[in-house]
């Protein structure tokens, strides 16, 4: 009945038909919030499009370097907590808005993970919404859009400067 669900109280006898919108949303509390697997250790490089602003950190042995700015240094400890938020994200709620309305046909940013199997993961961020989170969704163009919550949605919309200082600050340090 496009989308629409019977319900029924435990321990009542009526059963009612809901209405589709509101169908979806409590199906989508039943559900895993896990949006993908993903390896953080099987990441090679992360390229991040922040509202135009381009970068992209590429694993370099055991640390992260910034390839158009090698002598940059980065800050590892920071890139392991964007990598965290990445590996175990999560959506905060499942949303019923298309991509559209969520801001996600033209995405405030993009964040591109390419992986050791030569294989990537994509995830797009939208618009804000409920103050500080983000609708969201996988690269994929079936994926369902999601809602971040606000500590993921800020550890993924750090720039650049979050992780890399660049060398001629270093160097003002090393004068002082």
């Amino acid at each position: 009945d496009g989308g629409k669900t019977f319900a029924k109280l435990g321990a009542g006898e009526s059963v009612v038909l809901l209405p589709a919108d509101v169908s979806a949303k409590l199906v989508a509390e039943y559900r895993s919030r896990k949006v993908w697997n993903l390896d953080e250790a099987r990441v090679d490089s992360i390229e991040v499009d922040w509202a135009g602003k381009k970068f992209k950190l590429a694993r370099q042995g055991t640390g992260w370097e910034d390839p158009a700015a090698p002598k940059d240094t980065v800050n590892d400890k920071a890139v392991s907590e964007l990598l965290t938020a990445l590996g175990a994200l999560k959506a905060d709620r499942w949303a019923a808005e298309d991509a559209k309305k969520a801001g996600l046909e033209k995405p405030a940013s993009t964040i591109t993970l390419s992986l050791r199997d030569k294989t990537t993961r994509v995830v797009l961020l939208g618009s804000a919404v409920d103050g500080k989170k983000l609708y969201a969704r996988a690269g994929d163009s079936n994926a369902e859009v999601f809602i971040l919550g606000e500590e993921v949605a800020a550890k993924l919309t750090r720039e650049r400067g979050a992780y890399v200082e660049k060398a001629e600050k270093k160097d003002e340090k090393k004068g002082e």
